[in-house]
């Protein structure tokens, strides 16, 4: 008989979801600014308004994911964000399509049931 030694112990990988809730946080700031310098034009300030809503709504998500808890209820509502984070470079804000793109790249850190 061998003797085989024992398994160290796993301890469970803490779940942080900074890195959606890093993204979500500056594109929103990013958002607010353009928001800002497409409402100081006259002419385009139409185009600020869903830049100014979309800000609102990643702030609100941000202040959700920072409370704890489950992370799987709000996975929908964070990918689609990260959605439209992606659709703001229609209005030329850069930042903000590349804050998308990391937020749906780190999607995996608010599985509740990914192995420890």
């Amino acid at each position: 008989m061998t003797n085989v030694p024992p398994a160290p112990p796993q301890h469970p990988v803490p779940r942080h979801p900074d890195g959606v809730r890093i993204p979500l946080l500056l594109s929103g700031i990013f958002n607010t600014f353009a928001a800002l310098a497409w409402a100081s034009t006259c002419i385009f300030a139409v185009v600020g308004i869903p830049l100014l809503v979309l800000a609102i709504f990643e702030f609100k998500a941000f202040l959700e994911l920072g409370r704890g808890g489950p992370y799987a209820p709000m996975k929908g509502r964070v990918q689609t964000l990260g959605i439209l984070e992606i659709c703001t470079i229609l209005t030329f804000n850069l930042l903000s399509m590349i804050c998308g793109i990391i937020v749906l790249a780190q999607m995996a850190t608010l599985d509740d049931d990914r192995p420890a």
